[in-house]
């Protein structure tokens, strides 16, 4: 799970290096956004098919099947990046979704049924923890390799290793059979399930898709935007950044020979790069930390329903102070880090207290489809809002 974490957010830690290797690319805000949301095309309806495959066909083989395809995927991925094809980079994220989320599903059940004595919270929160800390490994280890090697593909490729030490054999997969079964255990999930899975689609909705775009977004809010002030080297003249040009000079600052890389504006840019990578992991490293704990809180004193809303009351109030206030970034994110751990540590645990164990694998199945469904819609209407920014006449909503 940390292997399939740290590849999922492999283009979010990469934004501005795809950016420059793409610049001559009209629609790469939207390609960008694409390659969360064909991510999210198959897990539709995918993890109703792999949560039934976990019942019917067992897990190891089920596990297997999902790794290889997140390894397929992430090849393919990373082929597309070195041949610099954006079309092939997304099949290759497709691919990589085939397996993505099952895989969680998959992992989910199997951790259940072998903390059937309790503590299951804490277990769920445990590896949970552990697939976080790949996404943070990844925003601070993917530009470091990048930056490095002076090629976007390297970091990729690095999560394709990753992956092929994680897989391990395939197998044959789903029949009609399975889509029978699935018909019917679908219709006998109780009420209080489809108010966890709707909770749980609204509150994640809030949370995943914002990474996506954290780094760009605190970037022209806290870090670098425009009036940011540096020096010419020398100290002659001081310069005050309007954004009119800050994407022809982060293409300089990008390029392994001249001057530029050391100019005052690469060196700012840098630095508030780096600072926007580190402050954009909190959400992930607090959950990485405290979701066990929180784990285990829940499995000793309950009140999981007072913390599912306590958790969605701070996350929004996080969220409309980051958009509407100029409080400090790190302090906001904190709060979002925050209630996704709650979250994460309440909702899991909370769906084999209201579905029978022999339906484990259809209901995880199920929420993991409705939630992608929303991880799907968000990332494009975030890429339509970009372009129509980026396209209109007025400067002032021209982000930079």
């Amino acid at each position: 799970m940390g292997c399939n974490y740290y590849c999922y957010d492999n283009p979010a830690a990469l934004y501005r290096p795809l950016q420059n290797a793409y610049r001559n690319e009209p629609k790469f805000e939207v390609y960008y956004d694409l390659l969360y949301s064909v991510y999210s095309i198959p897990n539709i309806v995918l993890p109703l098919f792999g949560g039934l495959l976990v019942d019917k066909a067992g897990l190891y083989i089920s596990l297997n099947l999902f790794s290889a395809l997140i390894l397929v995927g992430q090849a393919v991925f990373a082929t597309g990046c070195s041949l610099g094809s954006l079309p092939l980079m997304l099949v290759g994220r497709f691919l990589f979704g085939l397996g993505g989320e099952s895989i969680s599903v998959a992992q989910s059940a199997l951790i259940e049924r072998w903390f059937v004595a309790g503590e299951l919270g804490f277990a769920l929160g445990g590896v949970l923890s552990i697939s976080r800390l790949g996404s943070v490994i990844n925003n601070a280890l993917s530009p470091y390799i990048a930056s490095a090697t002076y090629s976007v593909a390297a970091p990729l490729w690095f999560g394709t290793l990753l992956s092929a030490a994680a897989a391990t054999t395939t197998c044959a997969g789903a029949c009609e059979a399975l889509m029978l079964t699935m018909a019917r255990d679908v219709r006998t999930l109780p009420r209080p399930f489809w108010l966890l899975a709707i909770m749980c689609c609204i509150v994640y909705g809030t949370v995943l898709p914002f990474n996506n775009v954290a780094s760009a977004l605190l970037l022209d809010r806290d870090y670098f935007p425009q009036g940011s002030v540096w020096k010419y080297p020398g100290g002659q003249k001081t310069f005050v950044y309007d954004g009119s040009n800050d994407h022809q000079m982060a293409i300089m600052c990008s390029n392994r020979e001249g001057h530029a890389r050391d100019s005052a504006f690469c060196q700012a840019l840098v630095e508030a790069q780096t600072t926007a990578g580190l402050v954009m992991s909190e959400p992930y490293v607090l959950s990485a930390l405290l979701t066990p704990l929180f784990g285990s809180m829940v499995d000793r004193y309950g009140q999981r329903a007072t913390l599912v809303v306590l958790s969605a009351a701070l996350l929004a109030t996080s969220h409309a102070l980051l958009a509407l206030t100029s409080l400090p970034a790190p302090l906001l994110l904190v709060g979002i880090g925050l209630g996704y751990a709650v979250f994460a540590s309440v909702i899991w645990p909370s769906i084999p207290s209201v579905v029978g164990r022999q339906q484990l694998g259809i209901a995880y199945g199920l929420v993991t489809t409705l939630q992608n469904s929303v991880l799907f819609i968000l990332p494009l209407v975030v890429g339509m809002v970009l372009e129509l920014l980026m396209t209109s006449d007025d400067p002032l909503m021209t982000p930079s």
